[in-house]
């Protein structure tokens, strides 16, 4: 079976949801699905084998297999080492080529979004707007699916839009945004998990893309870590599981710094034309107070916005000299009208990154 047959199988849709389903033989399920479907696989354009990159793929999936089955009877310990001897330790930025793992170099010329969600009158500084602070781990960094309880991290997006629904839709009023850009000192190295899911679409049989082969050969992961949350209230997610174990493995990695995976909160089957992903950096220092250093140094941010302040200043007016110019040349269509896509850069969500980008980013002093 060639790539492009393999990439278009509805068994590489994400997100997936369990539907009900006991996580560990759902996890199982799947992943033996995948291996039968990728056992001939055929790439004459790759240096490996066939039989390699199926021995590959094979590998991740018992691994994760192994690792789901542990943590539910109770062996975390386990459950970490089965992911982490597999992937290995990365010493140098020269052992990449040689992981399962694709890895992602932060790129400079992207700007990169926060959102929070304010009260009536409520405003954010700066201060505010970054990762939860050292004296507020233990109230407010709870379990989500790239965190470790009481251990913060720098959630951050490529769109206001994303960030906007992975909120779950707040209401546009109450949104508060800041524009982080990556500062000259940031040589972040990333863990790519994110869905391609323009270049999927677009991908044809006699086309061909070694990202696309490293995309097959690590979808057992990307799913594992994809798996929609069933009961959002629950204490418990196994669906956080393997994202969870990822992030343990970032930071026992001096060279590796983050993690850049894709939203489970867009709609993939809906006319949503680009690319949606997130960002999670996990902090370094240990302080007792205030935000980690080395996070502070490796980006430039602006104040923080509203929608509410935009219309008051400007009542609906567009800027005059760049009214109709895209500032977000990632993100081209978005449907948020059912059926009814229109270009990103007629959005609400485009206004405020429009306005972010005409203001000024400067170094993180607080």
């Amino acid at each position: 079976m060639n790539l492009n047959e393999i990439l278009h199988n509805e068994l590489l849709d994400l997100p997936k949801n369990r539907n009900g389903k006991w996580f560990p033989d759902f996890v199982e399920s799947i992943l033996f699905q995948y291996m039968e479907l990728t056992k001939d696989i055929e790439c004459p354009q790759s240096k490996l084998s066939s039989k390699e990159i199926h021995d590959s793929i094979t590998k991740l999936c018992l691994a994760i297999n192994s690792s789901v089955k542990s943590y539910f009877v109770g062996h975390p310990y386990e459950a970490y080492e089965s992911i982490a001897k597999l992937l290995g330790k990365t010493n140098s930025k020269e052992d990449y080529c040689n992981k399962i793992l694709k890895f992602h170099m932060l790129d400079k010329s992207q700007p990169l979004y926060r959102i929070r969600v304010a009260e009536p009158n409520e405003s954010f500084s700066r201060y505010d707007m970054f990762h939860v602070p050292f004296e507020l781990r233990e109230k407010h960094v709870k379990t989500q699916r790239y965190s470790i309880p009481g251990l913060p991290c720098l959630y951050l997006s490529n769109s206001i839009y994303v960030t906007w629904a992975e909120l779950d839709k707040p209401d546009m009023s109450r949104i508060h945004a800041s524009m982080l850009v990556p500062s000259e000192r940031n040589n972040c190295i990333l863990i790519d998990i994110a869905h391609p899911n323009e270049i999927r679409k677009v991908y044809g049989e006699n086309s061909y893309h070694l990202d696309l082969l490293d995309y097959i050969i690590t979808w057992p992961l990307v799913f594992a870590c994809s798996i929609t949350t069933e009961e959002k209230n629950n204490n418990f997610k196994p669906e956080y599981i393997i994202p969870q174990i990822l992030l343990q493995y970032v930071r026992r990695n001096e060279n590796i710094h983050g993690i850049k995976y894709f939203s489970n909160s867009i709609n993939y089957n809906e006319q949503n034309i680009g690319e949606f992903y997130n960002i999670a950096i996990p902090v370094v220092e240990l302080k007792e107070k205030g935000h980690c250093n080395l996070l502070k140094g490796a980006f430039y941010m602006t104040e923080s916005i509203s929608m509410q302040k935009i219309d008051a200043a400007l009542g609906g007016q567009l800027t005059l000299d760049k009214a109709n110019a895209n500032y977000n040349v990632n993100v081209k269509e978005i449907e948020i009208i059912k059926e009814k896509p229109f270009p990103y850069k007629y959005s609400r969500f485009h206004d405020i990154e429009k306005h972010l980008f005409l203001s000024k980013a400067t170094s993180i002093n607080f």
